[in-house]
């Protein structure tokens, strides 16, 4: 597994690579700057729980009304089915104005091992252990070298229904170019060990919840299914750190912006929408 770190320039411990991407239906190669996985732990351990955890769901598939079909053509229509989702999707990030005005004054987003508190749970040293331990990480590494996080609507913007209000009410949508330094997961990744995430240009079915079978009932079947079907989140791993030229847009949904704020938005030209 390869996880995309930064695309403007090498930083220590990146090589560049080409690497096959896919968007909207046309694949071709690009070069990017990145950062091999060195631990299979989490994918292995991931793709074991997938296979003994989803077969609950199915293993009664004709009482349910559903074809019965092998575990290899199930999990085929899973990775099938969540490479369309993820053809489908926008990068966001949630907070409230307060936070948006220190990061227009700053210039960049933090992440929790910066600023050192957070909107969910707050446990560097936990964090700090696990996002090692999944993304190859040194435990010492610079601050900057850990994600950001987000979470994943679809192209209409929709998601799960569970709750983001704690983030904040202003959604911040990122530049599809974020994408390609992105991984993600179906719910917290802190909370599920028993999935793994993968890039969102190269996703695969086992960085989706097992335990939520809605969407997987939908891939089982053959149909279509989005992001905003399950009650989770999807939530994003941003690498290679945000600044304010990744943003694409802002929803203040009901928030007020100082006079300041304004200017700020309008010289890096950032779409604000009420």
């Amino acid at each position: 597994m390869i996880f995309f770190i930064d695309i403007e320039k090498a930083r220590e411990g990146l090589v560049q690579r080409k690497v096959t991407v896919t968007r909207s239906g046309k694949t071709f190669q690009q070069t990017v700057w990145v950062r091999p996985e060195i631990s299979k732990t989490q994918v292995n351990r991931a793709i074991y729980n997938f296979d003994r955890n989803y077969r609950p769901h199915f293993n009664s598939v004709e009482r349910k009304g559903l074809e019965k079909i092998s575990a290899k053509e199930a999990i085929s229509r899973y990775q099938k089915g969540v490479e369309s989702m993820m053809q489908d999707c926008n990068v966001n990030i949630r907070l409230n104005s307060k936070t948006l005005s220190k990061i227009l004054e700053k210039g960049e987003f933090l992440n929790q091992h910066e600023i050192r508190h957070s909107g969910g749970i707050y446990d560097p040293k936990f964090r700090r252990q696990y996002e090692s331990a999944i993304f190859g990480l040194k435990k010492d590494s610079p601050a900057k070298r850990f994600p950001i996080y987000g979470y994943l609507t679809s192209k209409t913007g929709k998601t799960g229904t569970h709750n983001l209000k704690q983030y904040g009410n202003i959604i911040v949508q990122l530049k599809d170019d974020v994408k390609l330094r992105s991984s993600f997961t179906q719910g917290d990744s802190h909370d599920r060990k028993h999935i793994a995430p993968s890039l969102i240009s190269n996703p695969k079915y086992y960085s989706l919840d097992p335990y939520k079978p809605k969407i997987l009932k939908k891939l089982y079947k053959g149909e279509k299914a989005s992001i905003s079907d399950e009650e989770t989140y999807f939530e994003a791993q941003v690498f290679g750190g945000v600044s304010l030229k990744d943003i694409k847009s802002i929803k203040l949904r009901g928030e007020k912006l100082s006079k300041k704020d304004k200017e700020r938005l309008s010289e890096f030209k950032i779409e604000v929408k009420e």
